[in-house]
């Protein structure tokens, strides 16, 4: 069953003497309902799980970029000094410092509250079956929000609090979609097997949905850096669909009771599929003088990142 975590945060300042405190956040709000009959049911598990789990800042905090601890805002900045600010700073700390706040409240009211929001019907059955084991599942859910979570799923690297689709008032446009890790349906199905004679087999083979694609435009300041989103989140397409089948087989050596010996031969990616799991998602990469997006990037929606290659593992486990 899946688990989501608050969305934690780490932040940068250079004022000791703000008021600016750290504040409790609340946790992840996690429900699930679930089903089920009694495993003795012709030998098989059958369940039903209705999972919903909600991120939803009620007094969090958060880092984004645009007042500093104790600054006013600069004046003809727009949007309520909603910007990077370029007045004086300490000269050891030259540039604009990311400072404690509560997007949707305050002097972060040019933010919507950052909401993440996962709800999934999971129907599963699992059992014994001529001497083997077995589980099918099948995943119908969705993840949505403007706050894709502790990993910027969007640049596709880790910064906990610091969302680089989530610092800007431009931004908040258009914002709230379907989330990166949305994938509508997932198939999986497991299934292993031993012999008398020492030798099992199992394999496991999944299936799932691709992912939402973005469309970004360059934004103010400092432009792919903080990206404006042109059309509704997750609206711009989808990732391809993904299979993935593997194999392990095993075999257990007849020697003394006091030691176990098995040999593991792994088959990964079976069929070397190699399909797109991201892509560039930077549609205009520059912007005119009067804020319109410009420079269409010409590897928009072109592959980034492929399923792992086919690959084969052999080893030897020694138990004593």
């Amino acid at each position: 069953m899946p688990t989501l975590g608050g969305p934690n945060v780490f932040v940068w300042s250079r004022r000791p003497d703000s008021n600016w405190g750290p504040a409790d956040d609340e946790a992840a709000r996690h429900r699930a309902i679930k089903l089920g009959t009694p495993p003795c049911l012709n030998g098989v598990w059958r369940n039903l799980s209705w999972i919903r789990s909600r991120v939803e800042r009620k007094d969090g905090r958060d880092a984004a970029p645009g007042f500093r601890v104790g600054a006013a805002p600069k004046s003809g900045c727009g949007d309520g000094a909603r910007c990077l600010l370029d007045d004086p700073e300490p000269p050891e700390r030259p540039g604009p410092l990311f400072v404690l706040g509560t997007p949707g409240k305050g002097n972060f009211d040019f933010l919507p509250p950052p909401k993440r929001e996962y709800t999934a019907l999971e129907v599963a059955a699992e059992g014994m079956w001529g001497g083997g084991s077995y589980r099918a599942s099948y995943v119908l859910s969705r993840t949505w929000g403007n706050y894709p979570g502790l990993f910027n799923s969007d640049a596709g690297w880790a910064n906990p609090g610091g969302i680089t689709t989530f610092w800007m008032s431009h931004q908040a446009e258009n914002s709230t979609g379907y989330l990166p890790n949305d994938r509508t349906h997932v198939v999986q199905l497991r299934g292993s097997y031993a012999t008398r004679f020492g030798l099992g087999v199992g394999t496991v083979f999944t299936f799932e949905t691709g992912t939402p694609i973005n469309d970004f435009a360059a934004g103010p300041n400092i432009g792919a850096y903080s990206p404006t989103f042109v059309a509704p989140r997750g609206s711009a397409g989808r990732t391809p669909s993904l299979w993935d089948l593997n194999f392990r087989l095993t075999y257990n050596f007849p020697i003394a009771r006091r030691w176990q010996m098995q040999a593991v031969l792994d088959l990964l990616h079976v069929g070397n599929p190699r399909r797109a799991v991201w892509v560039d998602e930077s549609h205009y990469l520059t912007l005119d003088a009067n804020g319109n997006p410009g420079s269409p990037n010409p590897n928009y929606k072109q592959p980034i990142a492929y399923q792992p290659p086919m690959a084969a593992r052999l080893g030897l486990e020694v138990n004593f």
